[in-house]
């Protein structure tokens, strides 16, 4: 009886993550950006004011808006070039001349002392492991 209810629930769990999953949808009308599972969010395309697209292993694009809030999309849904390039060319900012967005900049300095932060986490590690290697083949 244990079994089949931790089976049961389990099952429901996977059966509604992929509900949530499938149901996913980013629309892009001449308008508005729609996204959403069940309770689907419509954004104007006049209040979108920049996007980032991060790229490498796990892409993602930002869009930021123009009361400061920013809406992020996986690299992972499908289109996902299709829809990077249909919401450049149809923001409102994209006219000559915008300047960059402040929370973009933002968020991109964030990023780049993040990777600093990393890199030395790893030239540190690095560091140790060489120490260490050389005291046991100092000892013996």
């Amino acid at each position: 009886m244990v079994f089949f209810l931790f089976f049961a629930a389990f099952a429901a769990c996977a059966f509604a993550a992929a509900t949530y999953f499938f149901r996913y949808r980013v629309v892009v009308s001449d308008t508005s950006l729609t996204y959403g599972t069940f309770g689907q969010t419509s954004v104007a395309l006049t209040d979108v004011m920049d996007s980032l697209v991060t790229s490498g292993r796990n892409q993602e694009m930002t869009v930021y808006l123009r009361d400061g809030r920013r809406v992020k999309f996986s690299g992972m849904l499908g289109d996902f070039g299709s829809l990077v390039s249909t919401i450049n060319n149809r923001r409102a900012g994209s006219s000559p001349g915008s300047g960059t967005w402040m929370p973009k900049l933002e968020d991109e300095r964030k990023r780049a002392a993040l990777a600093r932060r990393l890199n030395w986490v790893m030239g540190v590690g690095l560091a140790l492991l060489a120490v260490f290697w050389l005291t046991t083949r100092l000892i013996r």
